[in-house]
């Protein structure tokens, strides 16, 4: 490069890095401060909870502070079902290029599959963790699922795996049972097939992205019920407004929407 020129671009491509790690630094530091006060105050909810309730052990009492779902729904669109339906006509086309689920790109699809075979063999071995997840994910309704878009996280070999479980299956009925499920409404500006009920798609056609995915804070509190190996306890759950992926979006902090008591398969709302 010309030395007259190369003085300039060298000058802008530092200035875009500076600005880059200044804006990166900015961000850590206010995820770190929403970290800090969300922890203080989960921490103060428990001890007034404590402080009120002496029937239960402070030590048996679990904090698990989980997002909440979006619940606006509206009509789909005709413009969403289109997009969902060219998505769902590339991926069987994809699809149908494998001999089987073997052949498909290693990515986080393939991966997944492994990852939700180990999970359910740990679910099952440990049903009070697995029954423990689903009331967790039950109270959130889909604060993970807003992702989604107009694709469901539905990939090349989620397709290719269901054709090898049958190989009667064509690409034509393939994409005609997908579409079949598509709903009158779904959930604003979140997964296509996220409705007020759940997903409108069978657990068997969804995606094993979607199947094996826990949030961090539902991973964390089961790993701390694997540890203690005790289906004795409680679980004082505190849902804040965020969703799982836009926490640290919020300008202040995210505000407590719920606090729910859980003991065995009793539950208690209480006040925020």
């Amino acid at each position: 490069m010309n030395p007259t020129l190369y003085k300039p671009h060298f000058e802008f491509r530092k200035k875009l890095i500076l600005e880059r790690k200044a804006k990166e630094e900015h961000d850590k530091r206010h995820a770190d401060s929403i970290d800090a006060h969300e922890a203080l105050d989960n921490q103060k909810i428990l001890d007034a909870y404590i402080n009120t309730d002496k029937s239960i052990p402070p030590e048996q009492i679990k904090l698990v502070m989980i997002p909440t779902g979006l619940a606006h729904t509206v009509p789909l669109s005709s413009a969403r079902k289109a997009q969902y339906q060219k998505h769902l006509e590339e991926t069987i086309e994809e699809a149908v290029q494998y001999s089987n689920a073997d052949d498909a790109v290693r990515d986080q699809h393939y991966d997944a599959h492994e990852r939700l075979k180990q999970q359910d063999e740990f679910l099952q071995s440990h049903p009070h963790i697995s029954a423990a997840s689903d009331t967790l994910c039950g109270l959130c309704k889909g604060g993970c699922c807003s992702t989604g878009g107009d694709h469901g996280f539905i990939s090349a070999v989620t397709i290719r795996r269901l054709m090898d479980k049958d190989p009667d299956l064509t690409a034509q009925s393939i994409l005609n049972s997908y579409l079949s499920h598509i709903p009158d409404h779904s959930i604003d500006h979140s997964c296509i097939n996220q409705t007020e009920s759940g997903c409108a798609l069978p657990k068997a056609m969804r995606s094993d992205v979607c199947n094996v995915y826990f949030c961090d804070e539902v991973k964390s509190h089961q790993t701390r019920m694997a540890e203690n190996d005790s289906e004795k306890g409680v679980t004082l759950v505190i849902q804040r407004s965020n969703t799982n992926w836009n926490r640290y979006e919020a300008i202040d902090f995210n505000k407590v929407v719920s606090i729910t008591l859980i003991n065995g398969e009793n539950r208690l709302d209480i006040k925020p």
